[in-house]
C-alpha cells in the first residue's frame, strides 16, 4: 500500500513538473517575441533621435566654423592695415594654422557618416565641441592683441 501511493505521489509530482516545464517554455517564447520587438522599437527610436540630434549638432558646428572664419578674415584684414611688419608676420602665420584648424574641423565633420557605426557620436561631438573652444579661444587671443 505504501509503494502504491509513493508511486501516485512521484507520478503526480512527475506530471506537474513536466506540465510547468513546458507552460514556463512556451510562455518564454511569447515573452521573447515581445522582447525582441520592443528592443527593435527602441533601436529605431534611438537611430532616429541620434540622426535629428547630429543633423541639429552639426549645423551648430557650421555656424560656428563660418563664425570662425569670418574672424579669421577680419584679423587678416587688421593685419594689413597696422604698421608692425615683425609681429604682423608672427601673426599671419598663428591665423594660417587656425585656419587650417577651421578648415579640417570642417572637414571631419563633412566625412562622418551616420551609418559608419565605428564612430562613437559623443565622442565625435566632443572632440569637434573640444576644437572648437580652442579655436575660439586662439581666435580671441589673437583679436585682445
Amino acid at each position: 500500500m505504501y509503494n502504491q501511493v509513493n508511486q501516485t505521489l512521484y507520478l503526480g509530482a512527475l506530471i506537474f513538473l513536466l506540465s510547468t516545464s513546458v507552460f514556463v517554455a512556451c510562455q518564454s517564447k511569447e515573452e521573447k517575441a515581445i522582447e525582441e520587438a520592443s528592443e527593435a522599437i527602441s533601436e529605431i527610436n534611438v537611430e532616429t533621435t541620434t540622426s535629428s540630434d547630429w543633423k541639429s549638432y552639426k549645423e551648430s558646428a557650421n555656424a560656428s566654423i563660418e563664425n570662425n572664419q569670418e574672424r579669421i578674415k577680419t584679423l587678416k584684414e587688421r593685419i594689413k592695415a597696422s604698421n608692425t611688419p615683425n609681429l604682423d608676420k608672427l601673426r599671419e602665420k598663428r591665423i594660417n594654422e587656425l585656419q587650417d584648424r577651421n578648415t579640417a574641423l570642417r572637414a571631419k565633420i563633412m566625412e562622418y557618416k551616420e551609418e559608419d557605426t565605428s564612430i562613437n557620436l559623443a565622442q565625435l561631438k566632443a572632440d569637434i565641441q573640444k576644437e572648437l573652444d580652442d579655436l575660439e579661444k586662439a581666435l580671441k587671443e589673437l583679436d585682445e592683441k
